[in-house]
């Protein structure tokens, strides 16, 4: 109902770029129920369509188990990718966005580079919100990651709103002078998520929203994560505090 329709879809609009992360056990679930969707990823990845995303295997908030079993998590996903689909990942999903500034220190080594957080991280940095849109970098004992911030608008504009209203965000943000919005968030939301599968497969929303981007790229394009990463100056040094996503504080902080 979500996975196999979205790549689906990604496959027939081929000048949509994006960066994906599935958990060490939905790969397991995939290559054993259904082979055939590993190889369409795997396409993808070969034609430059898909960036994958590495992470730690089994899903952890790697900033709550010991250093080495986090380091052991993601040097796992990294060589199931290599050895899978013949690619070497460059960045990672951090579980729930939960940063701990020692992640760096812990992560050395491990070949990746960046990884999304949400606004808020940044927030209680001591950045506005003018100051977001654009990689940042940080480290720990000299061990450096790339940031990128997701604003919390795109989480929620995207695919809850009009298709309209979301491109009309993206010129707003365009006619700003900011070169960059971030989305990263659940793919469960189109299709998995109480009435998203008739909302956004079904009536077609997730197909008017890669046929606007195609239709407005005089201004707006995809780019893979690493390729914007790697060609983008760092806007600035950052040290991120204990975080994360805002939703959070209000289920795991007493009240």
């Amino acid at each position: 109902k979500c996975y196999r329709p979205v790549l689906d879809l990604l496959e027939t609009h081929p000048g949509i770029k994006a960066g994906v992360h599935f958990s060490g056990p939905l790969f397991e679930w995939i290559e054993n129920n259904e082979p055939e969707c590993m190889d369409l990823l795997g396409t993808m990845v070969e034609k430059n369509q898909i960036e994958l995303l590495s992470g730690g295997f089994y899903e952890p908030l790697l900033a709550a188990i010991p250093s080495r079993d986090a380091r052991g998590q993601v040097f796992l996903m990294n060589n199931y990718i290599t050895e899978r689909f013949g690619v070497r990942p460059e960045g990672f999903w951090l579980t729930e966005r939960v940063w701990d500034s020692a992640i760096p220190k812990i992560l050395k080594d491990t070949g990746l580079s960046y990884t999304v957080v949400d606004d808020t991280h940044f927030y209680y940095a001591g950045l506005k919100h003018e100051n977001i849109y654009g990689p940042y970098i940080t480290e720990k004992e000299g061990h450096c990651l790339k940031l990128m911030a997701t604003p919390m608008v795109m989480r929620y504009l995207i695919p809850f709103r009009l298709v309209e209203e979301v491109i009309s965000h993206l010129k707003s943000q365009d006619d700003m002078g900011r070169e960059i919005a971030v989305y990263g968030d659940d793919m469960e939301k189109f299709g998995l998520w109480p009435g998203t599968h008739e909302w956004v497969l079904e009536k077609g929303w997730l197909e008017t929203f890669f046929t606007s981007i195609e239709g407005n790229a005089e201004w707006l394009r995809t780019v893979l994560p690493r390729d914007y990463v790697s060609s983008t100056p760092p806007m600035g040094r950052i040290y991120l505090p204990q975080a994360y996503y805002e939703e959070m504080t209000e289920w795991a902080l007493p009240s």
